[in-house]
Order: structure tokens, then sequence, then C-alpha cells
């Protein structure tokens, strides 16, 4: 037994004599990654630097009316420099920007391959869901049952909800997300909004207020839940187009034939078998053939000579398809194209209609079946034209003339004053 646990130990060490090996060709792969970092911004630097010295240059030679077609091609060689420098970027390290300097320091918050990058906007929008679920439940609560340690529990996961969420933004902008300034925008005032809720004392005001708060967090959370559950806009268009691409395939087939109702269908093209030409032997070593026969188009660019020629099917297309199969090729782009405008147009108006339905019932119910749409101003209450027809007399008249005349003459002697120094 003793023997035994010895001789595990010396295994390990073996094995923690390789791990430190490695380790030490890992700190020097690291540093030789950093310097290779350096190198590459440096050089992305010095690239914009010239772009922006010649773009100058340029700009000169036009003011002079000077036209060539050289620095025509100068020019558009500028814009897909700026492209592929911008490629570049998206595989190096960036800078933070100043919120994330204030908030985490010169941290490297850069993800450098995009199935991290890919994760990292997957794991935003499951926190947004999950905040969301959880933020409808406590509204709720917070509605039917008047707690203050649980509504100050609420405002503060508001703050935090919001802070983090102006913190992972920051993140997935400097990894080059197209984030909208307005959507960050929107989230830091709400941090602010909610850092105000939380210091609201627990008075007549916020009694009036409350209800209608809970209210309001229940039908936003409520809109951006069924949000986070609907596919990708960019998406909609392709599976529309998968829908309908049979219909549309078996439409141009036939033949456009106003007499008959029911054309038949087309005959199937008949294959002509040919075999196929014999490519000439490779001056390198052959690869083990795969485990089907050798048919170009497979992506295998060396030939086996030992395999026997294999027939390949090749298809002749048949007159058979009439005008609007001639017609397929030339108006596949226009086709998609179209399918994704009506696509993204009918979401559009499908989801704003949606909207637009479930607010207005929603706000109908609860201004019908509740007080709170009742807003009155005890302060404005009794004013009528005859009340404000009687406060206009003749002497309040001739005071605020006598007031205006007096403010017009001392801004005159202020400016005759200034004009003399």
């Amino acid at each position: 037994m003793a023997e035994q646990i010895v001789e595990e130990w010396e295994e390990l060490n073996a094995d923690y004599k390789q791990l430190e090996v490695d380790n030490k060709a890992y700190l020097q792969r690291l540093e030789e990654v950093n310097n290779i970092q350096k190198i590459c911004l440096n050089h992305i630097a010095h690239q914009r630097y010239r772009i922006a010295s010649i773009s100058k240059s340029l700009k000169d030679l036009r003011k002079k009316k000077v036209d060539d077609k050289k620095l025509e091609d100068v020019r558009s060689n500028i814009m897909k420099r700026k492209a592929q420098l911008y490629e570049i970027e998206q595989t190096l390290p960036k800078p933070n920007g100043t919120y994330l300097k204030i908030i985490l320091g010169n941290v490297n918050v850069s993800i450098l391959n995009k199935e991290g990058k890919f994760k990292y906007k997957d794991e935003y929008e499951k926190f947004k869901l999950i905040l969301s679920m959880i933020g409808i439940l406590m509204a709720i609560l917070n509605f039917f049952v008047r707690f203050r340690p649980l509504e100050l529990s609420y405002i503060f996961l508001l703050v935090w909800y919001y802070c983090t969420l102006t913190i992972r933004e920051s993140i997935l902008k400097v990894n080059g997300s197209r984030i909208r300034g307005w959507w960050r925008l929107h989230h830091f005032l709400s941090t602010v909004a909610a850092g105000i809720l939380l210091i609201w004392p627990d008075n007549d005001s916020w009694s009036y207020f409350r209800n209608q708060f809970m209210l309001f967090n229940i039908y936003i959370n409520n809109v951006m839940y069924p949000k986070s559950n609907i596919p990708p806009l960019h998406t909609m268009p392709t599976l529309l187009l998968l829908l309908l691409l049979p219909s549309l395939c078996q439409l141009a087939s036939t033949d456009n034939d106003p007499s008959s109702t029911s054309p038949p269908p087309p005959p199937a093209p008949q294959p002509v078998f040919q075999p196929p030409e014999q490519p000439p032997a490779a001056p390198f070593p052959l690869r083990r053939p795969p485990s089907y026969p050798y048919v170009d188009g497979y992506g295998y660019d060396v030939y086996y000579p030992h395999q026997k020629p294999v027939a390949v099917p090749v298809y002749q297309e048949t007159p058979s398809g009439g005008y609007m199969s001639s017609l397929i090729p030339a108006t596949q782009s226009a086709l998609q194209f179209t399918l994704r405008a009506l696509a993204k147009f009918g979401l559009f108006l499908v989801g704003g209609a949606a909207l637009l339905l479930v607010g207005g019932i929603f706000t109908t119910a609860l201004c019908s079946l509740t007080p709170i749409c009742v807003i009155s101003f005890p302060g404005l209450t009794g004013i009528d034209k005859e009340s404000v027809r009687s406060m206009m007399t003749p002497d309040r008249i001739s005071a605020a003339a006598a007031m205006v005349q007096d403010a017009i003459g001392k801004y005159q002697r202020l400016q005759r004053a200034v004009g003399k120094r």
C-alpha cells in the first residue's frame, strides 16, 4: 500500500514538471502575442495618420479642380483601407471608454474572438430577460402590498439593473457592437431616475405616485418580455423566403397558359451520363481516397489513378419551363429583396398594431375600473372667463403698462451707459 502511494506521488511529480514546462511556454507565447498586438496597433495608428494627410491633400486638389483618374482610384482605395483597418481592429484589444475607466479602471475588456463576443451578447440578452421577469413579479407584489422595505428593495433592484446594463453595454460597444447612443443614454437617465426614487421619502406625494409607477413598470416589463422571445428581424425574411420558395418554384416551372386551369407537370430532366476528364497525375504524394467514389465538386483536388472513372449525371434543361422559368435567373435577386422588404414592413405593421391594441385595451380597462386616470388640480378650480375678466381692471392694466415702460427706460439707460464705456 505504501509503495503504491509513493509510485503515484512520483507519477504526479512527473506530471507537475510537464505542467511547469507547458506553463513556461504559455507565458512566453503570451508575451509574444502582447508584443505583436502593440506592433499591430502602432501600424494602424501610422496608417490612419498617413491616410489623414493624403485625404487632406486630395481635398486641396479638389478645391483647385484638379481631376485625375488616378486620384479617383486613390479616393476609392482610401475608403476600402478604412474598412480594412476597422476589420483588423476588431481582432485587437481596444482602450476603454471614459465611463469604463471610471467604473473599472484601465482593465482590458476586449474579447478577441467572435465566438466570445456572441456569447457575451447572448448573456446580455438573457440577463435582460431574467430581470424583466423578476421585475414583473416584484411590481405586481408592490402594487397589491404596501410594505416600505419591499418598495425599497424593488427600487434598489432597478438601480442595480440599469447600472449593470450601462456597464455591459459599454463593454459591448468596446467590442464592436452597434448599440445606438440613444439606447445607452436612456439607460443612464433611468439609473439617475431610479436613484431619485430610492431617496424619495414615504409621504403623501409618494402615495399618489406609487400605484401609477408600479403599473407603468408592469406594462414596460410585459412589453420587453415578449420582445426577447421574438426571432431577430433579419432572420424573418429568410424564413418567409424558405416557406414560399416551393410554391414559387412550382409556379415558375409550369407553363403560363390561360386556357388550361390545371397545367400538367413538366417532365423530369433526363440524366445524360458522361465520364469525367482525367486530371494529370499529381507530382506530390497522393492522399488517402474518400470512402465514396471521386466526383468533381466534392472538394478533393487530388486524382487517384487506381480508381475507375465514375459516370457523372449531367442534367439537360428541357424547353417545357415556359415563360416563367426563363425569368427565374433574372428576377432572383429582385424577388429576394422584395420578400425581405415586405417581411420587414409587415412585421413592423403587425408589431405596431399589436402594441397599440394591447396598450389601448390595458389603458381603457385601467381607466374604466379605477380612478387612477382622474387627475385634479385643486389650485386651479373655479377659474373661468368671468373670473379672469374681473381681475383685469383699468388700474391693474395701467400699473402693468407703467411697469413695462419703466423697464424699457432702464434698459435704454443701461445700453447708453455701456456704449459710453
